[in-house]
């Protein structure tokens, strides 16, 4: 149940790095 968490912060970074790409 912790690797949830580690993939939810893994891809708010990957949608951080497309928001600042756009």
């Amino acid at each position: 149940m912790r690797s949830k968490e580690r993939i939810i912060k893994f891809f708010g970074r990957w949608i951080e790095l497309i928001c600042t790409n756009r």
